[in-house]
């Protein structure tokens, strides 16, 4: 029981100590225009180069996706041989 206490106190406690970011700049309409090329060429955006500057775009651009949309085919692809394989004809 006394760890079942302890364990609630430490996480009611760590959010309190948590360090909240800061409110940055609303960013400039050149500042979104590059933010969204970036995210359309899969490059860089200003978020993640460490500038201050926020970003409305939440993760990775187009090409992670296609990416993970070719692996797992391969992955399809190679179990459909493996089951045609141990199949007896």
């Amino acid at each position: 029981m006394p760890i079942f206490l302890l364990i609630g106190v430490i996480a009611f406690v760590s959010p309190l100590h948590a360090q909240t970011a800061s409110p940055s700049a609303s960013p400039s309409l050149e500042q979104r225009i590059a933010d969204l090329e970036a995210y359309v060429n899969n490059s860089a955006r200003g978020a993640d180069t460490g500038s201050p500057m926020a970003s409305n775009i939440a993760g990775p651009g187009p090409g992670h996706n296609a990416w993970q949309m070719t692996s797992a085919a391969l992955v399809l692809f190679m179990t459909l041989a493996q089951t045609l394989e141990s199949i007896p004809f």
